[in-house]
């Protein structure tokens, strides 16, 4: 690297030319007071190494430039003061050298980690090189910060806590100084999963989340279930081919207002109460907005989104292995069914705190009643027969919602009615529940 080259003419002014990296600046003061003597500051921004600071009589050649003082700089601004002569003016300048030193060799490698999930995870690299040396660690591409499971991203000891399945991967270190940076090998993490629920990739939050395995059921009602309808039928046997997490309680307004910053909804006396007045596109986005996050913050596991259950998961899950018109029984009376939701006879007209009632036998809460919830599927007939993973038709103009509400009629609540309206609409019976699920292609129809 060359010169840096300032050239100040006269008592008064700036740098004249510049060669090399950034140069510094030459500004100058006659304090008068003391007699006639130049103040020489060295303004010297971005630059670093050995400032020599050189004067001459003045620019007529052959220009006799002599050392007046030799500084230290790292871009800071020093001043040299300098007698001048009675006989007349001086010419300044100053000339950075860069400083000299050796870019960073890495001399012990990370290496790989094995860890069970929930417990720690170290890597660590050893470099040589002139200080000072900055130290950044990747995964998959992207530069890792400290949060509350990263710590030490910016030195040469990474440590994650809490490691999880969607941790696993390729970490390594890009060491550098100023006069050059280095990389280091791809330290891979392994990660083995103990978890509660055989086929769950990690266990999350049972007082949030109920994982859903795997399996088969019949969807929609026979021609023999009282209160049905029509569009209960052909009935068709499903096979649910990969296990998901469902969301133990209807989303509140207190988790909406905090992914979203508004609330929606018309009853608004309690935060813990089910968001309502959400169109199907609010419950989309809504879901849209947690995967944002949830990737953001890496605690989004890899291969999974959050997303509304498909009408089929929904069922699957309400009827948690049972037939019968309520996963707690047939209730032909409806006499049951005021301790596992909120309907038209115990509602009151208007919506209640979640998981205020029992839960299904799947531990789910809120599935009968309190409010209607968005499923992904367009409205359509069912296909009968036996399908894997229905996810409804291609196009439509309705979007399905299920479960009843606080003003539905028992009936309306079973595990198979269903339920439709244009997905522009909102109202104040209809909410979300969410699924975390293995992320599908697009559904059938994408949005509208």
């Amino acid at each position: 690297m060359g010169l840096a080259v300032a050239c100040l003419i006269g008592l008064l002014g700036n740098a004249a030319r510049v060669q090399g990296q950034t140069a510094p600046t030459v500004q100058i003061q006659l304090d008068r007071s003391a007699g006639k003597t130049a103040k020489v500051t060295v303004n010297t921004p971005g630059a670093s190494g050995n400032c020599e600071v050189q004067y001459a009589p003045s620019l007529a050649a052959p220009i006799q430039w002599q050392t007046l003082t030799n500084l230290l700089i790292s871009g800071n601004s020093q001043v040299v003061s300098d007698p001048v002569p009675a006989s007349g003016n001086r010419v300044y300048r100053a000339l950075v050298k860069p400083p000299s030193g050796t870019a960073p060799a890495i001399t012990v490698q990370p290496t790989d980690v094995g860890v069970k999930a929930g417990e720690a995870a170290t890597f660590a690299v050893t470099a040589t090189g002139t200080s000072p040396m900055t130290y950044n660690w990747r995964f998959a591409g992207r530069n890792l910060v400290d949060d509350s499971r990263i710590s030490g991203s910016g030195t040469s000891t990474l440590t994650i806590s809490g490691v999880q399945l969607f941790d696993a991967g390729g970490y390594q270190a890009v060491i550098s100084n100023a006069f050059g940076y280095i990389t280091s090998r791809v330290a891979v993490l392994s990660v083995t999963m103990v978890t509660n629920n055989p086929g769950a990739p990690i266990d999350l939050d049972p007082n949030k989340w109920i994982w859903i395995p795997a399996g088969n059921f019949v969807m929609g009602s026979p021609n023999s279930e009282a209160d049905r309808y029509d569009d209960e039928s052909p009935i068709t046997q499903v096979s649910i081919t990969n296990g998901f997490w469902i969301a133990k309680k209807e989303v509140t307004q207190a988790e909406y207002q905090a992914t979203m910053g508004n609330n929606p909804s018309w009853y608004k006396n309690n935060a813990n109460n089910p968001v309502e007045q959400v169109s199907w596109h609010d419950a989309t986005n809504y879901c849209a907005k947690l995967n944002e996050l949830g990737r953001a913050d890496r605690s989004l596991p890899r291969g999974f989104a959050y997303r509304l259950p498909t009408e089929a998961e929904w069922e699957y899950a309400a009827r948690a292995g049972t037939t019968t018109r309520f996963s707690f029984g047939d209730d032909p009376n409806y006499s049951l069914l005021a301790s596992y939701g909120w309907f038209s006879v115990n509602g009151a007209d208007t919506t209640h705190p979640v998981a205020s009632k029992q839960p299904n036998a799947w531990n789910i809460n809120d599935m009968y009643g309190n409010v209607w919830e968005w499923c992904m599927d367009w409205y359509g007939t069912y296909p009968g027969g036996a399908m894997n993973n229905p996810r409804g038709p291609q196009t439509g103009t309705l979007r399905v919602f299920r479960g009843g509400s606080y003003n539905s009629p028992g009936g309306d609540c079973r595990s198979a009615v269903r339920n439709f309206v244009s997905p522009d609409e909102a109202y104040a019976d209809i909410g979300i529940r969410i699924v975390l699920a293995p992320e599908p292609p697009p559904p059938p129809g994408g949005g509208g």
